[in-house]
């Protein structure tokens, strides 16, 4: 069986740009601001143990992700190479199904970024052949909601009211 393509390599591919990447160990401090920001912590979960040396291991953790792996991510970084956003994508491989999650840093945030992470994700999930990509935003992330909703992800029915749910479906042979 041939070794499976890292997402580095599927990354260049499919943007040719150097925007989208994975994570590299010098992003460990921007991780942690992540973690620590008020805005990505109310919406996203955020580890216990924010910490530096928590960071620089999940990070060394992403440096096997490749097509197959079950959790991609990556980030959207600035001609400074500063992490601008985060992409992750919860893969089930066996059902082509991928939960879809994204933060935008703060110095980022209202520059497009967020659609640029969406954008990336349809690729992404397009590559990899997953047929159905969702994403669960609280009902009050109104930032979120509105950004799915620009990005023409349906809406579809949740069980809960303090949810909302969105799907995907990449065409394949696009």
């Amino acid at each position: 069986m041939p070794e499976p393509v890292p997402i580095g390599s599927l990354l260049q591919r499919l943007t040719g740009n150097h925007r989208a990447r994975p994570w590299r160990n010098s992003d460990a401090s921007e991780l942690v601001a992540a973690w620590n920001d008020p805005e990505i912590i109310r919406w996203n979960g955020v580890p216990p143990d924010p910490s530096l040396a928590f960071a620089e291991r999940w990070i060394a953790g992403t440096a096997t992700q490749h097509i197959r792996s079950p959790h991609v991510d990556v980030v959207v970084a600035n001609q400074q190479d500063r992490v601008e956003g985060e992409l992750g994508l919860q893969l089930d491989h066996a059902t082509s199904r991928a939960e879809v999650g994204f933060w935008v840093a703060a110095h980022a945030r209202r520059a497009g970024v967020g659609m640029e992470l969406l954008e990336l994700a349809h690729q992404l999930l397009r590559a990899l052949e997953i047929k159905q990509g969702f994403a669960i935003t609280a009902s009050d992330n109104a930032g979120a909601i509105a950004l799915l909703q620009r990005t023409e992800w349906p809406e579809v029915a949740t069980t809960t009211s303090d949810r909302r749910a969105f799907l995907l479906q990449p065409e394949l042979t696009a």
